[in-house]
């Protein structure tokens, strides 16, 4: 029942995420509010290391967060979900960029 609920919670946000807004649209409804991102990295593993250069490689995971406006529900309404992952290229995503601050010569 769990499944089948967050999957019909999942077709009822984008349903709406593509009536009310598009992947362009700033998540907020009041264009001035700010956007408030909360960004994470944590290294999952650690691939390579080169002491010499002072240069390692790493596997890691960023999680992003940030509220939606147009991505809101009454957990009630879906068996009391109050939370869930929709894909990427169908919701607005803030723009973040890693830069890697090694130069190879």
């Amino acid at each position: 029942l769990q499944i089948a609920t967050e999957g019909n919670l999942v077709k009822t946000l984008l349903k709406r995420y593509q009536t009310e807004a598009t992947v362009l649209s700033r998540p907020g409804k009041n264009a001035s509010d700010p956007i408030v991102v909360n960004f994470s990295a944590s290294i999952r593993k650690i691939l390579d290391m080169d002491e010499q250069n002072q240069v390692f490689t790493v596997y890691a995971w960023r999680t992003l967060k940030w509220k939606d406006d147009y991505l809101t529900w009454d957990p009630d309404n879906f068996n009391g979900i109050q939370r869930t992952r929709l894909p990427a290229t169908q919701i607005w995503t803030p723009d973040i960029v890693l830069f890697n601050r090694y130069y190879h010569k």
